[in-house]
């Protein structure tokens, strides 16, 4: 199972942006990583119909603790080998940069 996020233009939801799509076996980093943020989100599905621009300062912290802290992420790997703490990372920094290339969108999500 992956997470896909979509950035939808609220004035037109066929004008949207894919973000990507990255492996939900790394939600235990999110989730992490997202209470360390201070925000009520815990899960990265709690930011799905969320306008951008509300997503972007959430995910400028998580991504912030992730990168100054990441023996504090990587032994949540999965055994499996699907997904990584760097791969995880990555995936963020690329959904943060979106958010503030469209602010005014809004989060789908599908999981």
């Amino acid at each position: 199972m992956s997470y896909s996020i979509y950035l939808i233009d609220p004035a037109d939801a066929c004008n949207q942006y894919d973000v990507g799509n990255y492996t939900s076996n790394v939600s235990p980093m999110w989730s992490h990583a997202l209470a360390q943020s201070g925000a009520t989100a815990r899960l990265l599905s709690d930011l799905d119909n969320t306008l951008a621009k509300e997503v972007g300062p959430i995910l400028s912290q998580a991504i912030c603790h992730m990168a100054v802290h990441p023996e504090q992420y990587e032994h949540m790997e999965p055994d499996n080998g699907w997904g990584s703490f760097d791969g995880a990372l990555l995936f963020l920094v690329r959904f943060h940069k979106r958010c503030r290339q469209y602010p005014e969108y809004r989060v789908m999500m599908s999981y």
